[in-house]
């Protein structure tokens, strides 16, 4: 909440700068001007601005669409009414009309044209479709060095890529971008956004668990703000002590925090009453941990008095009702609690519908409906933060002693889960001859089977990101970060075999490749510039087989962006093909610096390399390890459907 108020000022801040055409209601509403001065000066007009003049613009603008009247404007006034489109938060009307606008005949300014792809970047991104949005944001990148020196006042989209990585909780690289953004203010003497992006870099540290080196950031961008910007001093005051609450609060320091946290809600009722409300949450939180759920429930209760007269996101919604449970709870009021539960798992499931009709809406309005599959099958972002706040906090000694073990506990339960649904599967195959419309039916709830264990494994995956908050040690925040990819990779094959229409028992192997490495190189990749080839075309595996061997490429694929290409730059080759009528081959490749100590892989300490062996063994399958240079994987199994495994 913090974090979006700072970036709001950001954008805000920007409304009177530059030296081009802005927004000027004045000139607008003067009925002695001619139109082209009256549109000149609404042209870049800003979503606060819109809001609160939004019906004489919409008039406005309605009286001068007549292109036979005023061809002069058409472009301009075309232009026009598709931003009000993303003011309006119609993204899916917004986007055809923007790529047309680019893709036409309206001559562009460079200043537009920008301004066009950031604004599809945020509505393709609105829509869930982070890779594609990914694309957009990129271009926008590429340009802005020509756009910083046609308008150097113009600094609303230096965090382009900063935001980016905030949003998709790439914390690191957020903070390694903010970084460089502000570098980049100092250097150009930027002084009005010091506050801002040094407070960004204290929530990203905050995100990361890392509240010590938090607080030096919060504590110099209230400094900043109070000398550099014209804001009144009790709010941000009061802004900047509720970040410094909430490390304290990841310190496990409530007491400290309560203080602080009420400074924010003094200073925030007026002039922001959501983040008002938002620090009451982390009150009733506090006064919770230390033991006195009356005072806590003090807080819910005002919070209840005033969330009605706001529509609370998604993720503020969530943690409402949490800390409600909480405190119910506490006060030994457990059918209510319950209730908060319930209710809570009730939004995820509308939220997850509503996730994948947005997906699906934005990807028919970028590609239309015949294309509109293929990118789906690609996309493979999963929003975690519903779970995250579900889960209660557990303690970080625990985690620390108990998390290698925990996640290799995790990976036992679900490979015996597999085996079940296994065994399910063939004996639906049993009957097929008997009864095919049973089989179907059965084909049906086998889905429903698969589609569960996929948003159960996300549960679990969720649970390991939340632990991660409480930890300030890398070497552990590491080892959650590669079990959570682990899971994920069993996740994608049971959201494969739910969607498929065809069949429930083989996976593509291709397909699911191309996906599970896209989002390892997502989220390991980074700015390196790593070559990926994957060829298992007309290859399919079955269940048993999909699962380890999907593991096997994760651990290698993770380990290769890793620590492969110190350099920034590579190859991973990974190949599927059959050797006889009985086996199959993989040969996974690097070109990277190869393996320290391959001369007894079976010794190895690493967990990844243990994994390895561990799945192969499942598969009855054999490893082979050589430099070459570069690391080079061997492994060579049995067709599931024409050999017993040994055992």
């Amino acid at each position: 909440m913090r974090y979006l108020f700072f970036i709001c000022l950001f954008f805000v801040s920007l409304t009177t700068i530059g030296d081009e055409k802005n927004y000027d209601y004045q000139v607008f509403k003067d009925s002695t001007k001619s139109i082209q001065e009256r549109l000149d000066a609404i042209y870049y007009v800003r979503l606060s601005p819109y809001q609160y003049h939004q019906k004489e613009i919409d008039i406005f603008v309605g009286e001068i669409s007549d292109e036979e009247t005023y061809p002069h404007m058409a472009c301009q006034v075309r232009m026009l009414k598709n931003r009000m489109l993303f003011m309006e938060n119609r993204y899916v009307e917004y986007i055809p009309e923007a790529i047309n606008i680019l893709n036409g005949s309206c001559e562009l300014s460079f200043r537009d044209s920008v301004l066009l792809y950031w604004s599809l970047a945020k509505s393709i991104e609105h829509g869930g479709v982070y890779l594609e949005a990914l694309k957009y944001r990129k271009i926008v990148e590429k340009m802005l060095p020509k756009y910083f020196e046609l308008y150097p006042e113009h600094l609303q989209y230096l965090t382009n890529m900063s935001d980016f990585y905030y949003s998709q909780g790439k914390f690191e690289h957020a903070k390694n971008s903010y970084q460089e953004n502000l570098t980049y203010l100092y250097q150009h003497d930027k002084s009005f956004y010091y506050g801002t992006i040094t407070n960004s870099i204290g929530v990203c540290y905050n995100q990361l668990g890392m509240p010590d080196s938090a607080i030096p950031y919060f504590e110099q961008a209230l400094n900043l703000y109070l000398e550099y910007n014209n804001f009144d001093s009790t709010y941000i005051d009061g802004l900047v002590a509720g970040n410094i609450a909430q490390s304290l609060m990841l310190k496990g320091d409530y007491k400290k925090a309560i203080p602080l946290l009420m400074k924010d809600v003094s200073g925030s009722k007026i002039v922001e009453p959501k983040n008002s409300l938002a620090s009451m949450l982390e009150l009733a939180e506090c006064y919770h941990e230390i033991g006195q759920p009356e005072l806590a429930k003090v807080y819910c209760d005002s919070v209840d008095a005033l969330q009605g007269s706001f529509d609370l996101s998604y993720r503020v919604e969530l943690k409402y009702l949490n800390v409600k449970s909480l405190v119910y709870s506490s006060l030994g009021r457990s059918d209510e609690a319950n209730g908060f539960l319930r209710k809570i798992i009730s939004i995820i499931e509308t939220r997850d519908r509503e996730i994948e009709i947005n997906q699906t809406n934005v990807l028919v309005a970028l590609y239309g409906v015949q294309e509109k599959q293929q990118i789906i099958d690609k996309q493979k972002i999963e929003n975690q933060d519903a779970q995250l706040e579900l889960i209660q906090k557990s303690r970080n000694q625990w985690l620390i002693i108990g998390i290698s073990g925990g996640i290799l506990v995790v990976l036992i339960i679900v490979l015996v889960a597999h085996n079940k649904v296994t065994k399910q599967k063939r004996q639906l195959h049993e009957k097929n001859e008997l009864n095919i419309a049973s089989l179907e039916e059965k084909e049906v709830l086998l889905k429903e089977i698969h589609h569960r264990v996929k948003n159960n494994l996300q549960v679990v995956s969720g649970l390991l990101h939340l632990q991660s908050s409480k930890i300030d040690s890398p070497e552990v925040l590491e080892m959650i970060e590669e079990g959570q990819q682990r899971i994920e990779s069993m996740a994608l094959i049971h959201q494969m075999l739910y969607q498929d229409d065809n069949d429930v028992a083989v996976i593509e192997c291709q397909e699911y490749l191309d996906q599970l490495v896209g989002q390892i190189e997502h989220s390991y990749g980074g700015d390196k510039e790593v070559e990926v080839s994957i060829d298992a075309r007309d290859m399919k595996l079955d269940f048993d087989y999909a699962i380890p061997l999907g593991l096997i490429v994760n651990e290698l694929s993770v380990n290769s962006f890793k620590y492969a290409f110190p350099e920034g730059k590579g190859k991973i080759n990974i190949e599927i093909k059959y050797c006889d009528k009985k086996y199959f081959n993989m040969i996974f490749t690097d070109n990277g610096v190869g393996l320290p100590e391959i001369q007894n892989v079976d010794k190895s300490n690493s967990l990844g390399l243990r994994l390895v062996r561990m799945f192969c063994e499942e598969m009855d399958a054999e490893l082979m390890v050589t430099n070459t240079p570069g690391a080079t994987f061997r492994i060579y199994f049995k067709e599931c459907a024409n050999n017993e495994r040994k055992g």
